[in-house]
């Protein structure tokens, strides 16, 4: 196989989301950083990667209880412990990703290849030029704006 790849200029690789899969432990002592828990954390799957969750507050990131977790599995393991203790992992679920171009989901602006659309009113131009009065959503048609947490 490598002298198939080798001949076509080809690489092959395994998508990182068939050999890897993130949880969420929560309540993790915010004095820990990542590297602290990264080395005391053991469990039934191989840890990659630990990053905390932080929250601006009066503008400076503050450290959250809640760690990701990714491990090197397919299934996540039901507990980890950090430091003696037994901490539940849970499911984690990302963020949606919402283009503020087009209002449509699972992409970003820079990479969108449609038009400038509205979030008030589902016209095709910025919302800062928005006149209408009528708020309606380009996903669903609803009465409140397209982007997201903002239902009126």
């Amino acid at each position: 196989m490598t002298h198939f790849l080798g001949k076509h200029k080809l690489k092959a690789f395994v998508p990182a989301h068939l050999t890897e899969i993130t949880g969420v432990i929560r309540y993790v002592p915010k004095d820990l950083s990542n590297e602290d828990i990264y080395k005391s954390i053991t469990c039934d799957a191989e840890v990659i990667s630990v990053k905390r969750f932080m929250r601006k507050v009066d503008g400076k990131l503050t450290p959250l209880g809640t760690n990701a977790v990714t491990f090197a599995a397919t299934a996540l393991p039901q507990h980890a412990y950090i430091q003696m203790f037994r901490y539940p992992v849970h499911i984690y679920i990302p963020p949606l990703l919402q283009c503020y171009k087009c209002l449509k989901f699972n992409h970003s602006a820079k990479v969108c290849r449609g038009s400038q659309m509205c979030s008030s009113c589902s016209g095709q131009h910025s919302y800062k030029e928005c006149d209408v009065e009528k708020i309606v959503c380009i996903n669903c048609q609803g009465g409140h704006l397209a982007s997201l947490g903002t239902v009126q």
